[in-house]
């Protein structure tokens, strides 16, 4: 298709439909994983070791990884209200709010994560390559949040997107990792009937084949591609002057302007109150076309139902080679 053929709209502004059929169709997914996987079996039934082998052995194993868990699925939940603009431009303080209490759980959720695999001896189901590379996914979750927070702390809001951004693909990973074995097992691409087949250090066939020890690292190495791929996709928008909530003729700078013209925490843009400072916003942006972004959304949000769509199915129709 010409270029000059593509509908305008698409060039001219982000779609926001796409990313918000595609969050709700993981969550259709990791809703129920949350309760079932984390609710249930660690608070309530209390079944350590059915869901992971060795669990069980200690308190200090116990304590890290449900805390671990718990503080991973706070995060989880919180993570797509940040990035609504109704919120950040109606409610900036429960924006701010929200972010504070993903990052805090980020930082311990990683922290308490690699005491565990510390604990354990960076051996665990899957034996070194899975403790490593947990290890390496637990890091960069924690770093990115951090980052998040440090780059909005200084009012670099398109720095403090883009970290966010990464930060969420890395808390979506863990529930992505029991997403893509369904993904499998739903295309009857995984081998069925497998049961686990432990030594004496909780190592666990078939968590060492091959397949499974590529999908140890693929798991969050994948939603980070992605996130790179969405943010090449977003505006980077020049330094505009700002006003603060106390002292509105002080300058700020370094604010990122969106499309709607609101700096990115949500807040009317100073460059909108005045004649002089509209000529400051104009000048200082470029126009972008939206078309990569709208089609990734687009792309993202078709994978997206029909992989939650196929595991439902397949689930019910008991033909998934995965346990659900």
């Amino acid at each position: 298709m010409p270029l000059c053929d593509i509908p305008s709209s698409m060039k001219e502004k982000p779609w926001r439909w796409p990313w918000i059929v595609m969050i709700v169709a993981l969550y259709v997914f990791g809703l129920p994983w949350i309760y079932g996987a984390i609710v249930q079996r660690y608070w309530v039934e209390k079944e350590y070791d059915a869901v992971l082998v060795g669990l069980d052995d200690t308190p200090a194993r116990q304590f890290f990884m449900v805390t671990h868990m718990s503080l991973g699925a706070v995060c989880l939940l919180c993570g797509p209200t940040q990035f609504l603009p109704v919120i950040r431009r109606k409610w900036p303080t429960f924006h701010r709010w929200c972010g504070r209490i993903y990052v805090l759980p980020a930082v311990f959720c990683s922290i308490f994560g690699q005491v565990f695999i510390c604990l354990k001896g960076f051996v665990l189901v899957g034996g070194l390559n899975m403790g490593f590379a947990f290890c390496v996914a637990g890091i960069l979750f924690g770093v990115f949040a951090v980052l998040s927070a440090f780059y909005a702390r200084h009012r670099q809001f398109t720095q403090h997107r883009n970290w966010a951004i990464r930060s969420y693909g890395q808390i979506l990973a863990p529930m992505l990792y029991r997403y893509f074995y369904l993904i499998l097992g739903g295309l009857r691409l995984y081998p069925a009937g497998t049961e686990l087949d432990c030594d004496d250090k909780d190592v666990c066939h078939p968590f060492t084949r091959t397949l499974d020890a590529i999908h140890a690292w693929t798991y969050f190495l994948f939603p980070l591609l992605c996130t790179e791929f969405i943010i090449r996709f977003l505006p980077k928008y020049h330094s505009v002057e700002s006003t603060s909530e106390e002292e509105p003729t002080e300058k700020q700078g370094n604010v990122g302007v969106t499309a709607e013209g609101e700096n990115m925490d949500g807040n009317n843009a100073s460059a909108a109150d005045t004649g002089e400072d509209l000529e400051l916003q104009k000048n200082s942006t470029i126009p972008f076309n939206f078309i990569g972004l709208n089609l990734l959304g687009v792309l993202g949000a078709t994978c997206c139902v029909g992989s939650t769509v196929l595991i439902y199915v397949t689930g019910f129709l008991g033909t998934n080679t995965v346990s659900t």
